[in-house]
C-alpha cells in the first residue's frame, strides 16, 4: 500500500539521518567543541498494554451495532530526533510503532474468539522537562501531540455473524510521559519511563455476515513501559 511505502521511506531516511548525526558527534582533536548544539537521537522500545476497545456502528436496519475487541500485551519501538533548548527543557520529533495481537472480537454478543492484529504508527511532537536533583537519576515529565495511523485487521469466524474488521484510519494522537534518565556517559543517557498514548476514535471498515459492509467506530489507548537510549551531541 502507498502508506506502507511512505512509512518505509521515512524509516530509511531516519536511519540515514541517524548515521550522519552519530558521525558528526565524534569529537575532533581541536577546540571545535566550543559550542554545544544540544542535539540528540533517542532509540526506544518497550511493552504496550492496550485496554479492551469498544466498537460501534449501525446495521442495515439502522439499529445500533456494537461490540468490543481484546488485545494481548504488545510491543512498541521508536526513534526520536531532538534538541535541548534550555537547561530543563527539550523537545523532539518522534516516530513510533506499536502492535498488539487481537484475541477476542465480539459483535452483538456473538462468541468472541478471534485472530488478527492492531497496529499504530505515529508521528509525534514532544516536549519534556528534566530536573536534575543530584540523586543520580534525572526525573522527567512530558507531553506530545501528533498524527497516528491505526491499522485494524481481525476476524471472528465463530457464531452467526462471522465478523471481519479490516481497515486503516488517520487520527489525532496525544501522549503523556514520565520517568527518569541516568547519564551513563557524557554522550549516552539511559531512560526508563511510563507513557500513556491515546487517539481520537478511528473509523474502520468491517464486513459482517448477513449484514454486509459496515463502518465501525473504534477507539485506541494504551499504557506503555518504555526503555530508551539517548545519544547527546
Amino acid at each position: 500500500m502507498i502508506a506502507d511505502r511512505m512509512i518505509g521511506r521515512m524509516i530509511k531516511a531516519l536511519g540515514g539521518i541517524t548515521i550522519c548525526a552519530l558521525a558528526a558527534s565524534i569529537p575532533l582533536p581541536s577546540a571545535a567543541a566550543d559550542t554545544d548544539p544540544g542535539l540528540y537521537v533517542q532509540y526506544s522500545g518497550g511493552v504496550s498494554f492496550v485496554r479492551n476497545q469498544n466498537l460501534k456502528g449501525n446495521d442495515s436496519s439502522g439499529s445500533s451495532l456494537s461490540g468490543h475487541s481484546e488485545q494481548d500485551t504488545g510491543f512498541n519501538f521508536g526513534l526520536a530526533l531532538g534538541k535541548r533548548f534550555f537547561e530543563h527543557l527539550r523537545g523532539d520529533i518522534e516516530f513510533t510503532y506499536r502492535r498488539s495481537e487481537v484475541d477476542a472480537l465480539s459483535l452483538q454478543g456473538e462468541p468472541d474468539n478471534a485472530s488478527g492484529s492492531l497496529g499504530v504508527f505515529a508521528l509525534m511532537a514532544n516536549a519534556y522537562v528534566d530536573w536534575d536533583l543530584d540523586i543520580g537519576v534525572v526525573p522527567y515529565a512530558g507531553f506530545g501531540i501528533g498524527w497516528a495511523s491505526v491499522d485494524y485487521d481481525a476476524k471472528n469466524n465463530a457464531g452467526a455473524l462471522k465478523a471481519k474488521v479490516d481497515g486503516r484510519d488517520s487520527v489525532f494522537a496525544w501522549s503523556l510521559m514520565t520517568g527518569g534518565s541516568y547519564p551513563v556517559t557524557e554522550v549516552l543517557d539511559l531512560s526508563l519511563g511510563y507513557r500513556y498514548f491515546a487517539t481520537t476514535d478511528p473509523k474502520i471498515n468491517s464486513n459482517v455476515k448477513n449484514l454486509g459492509s459496515r463502518r465501525l467506530e473504534g477507539e485506541y489507548d494504551s499504557h506503555e513501559i518504555v526503555l530508551g537510549l539517548r545519544f547527546n551531541f
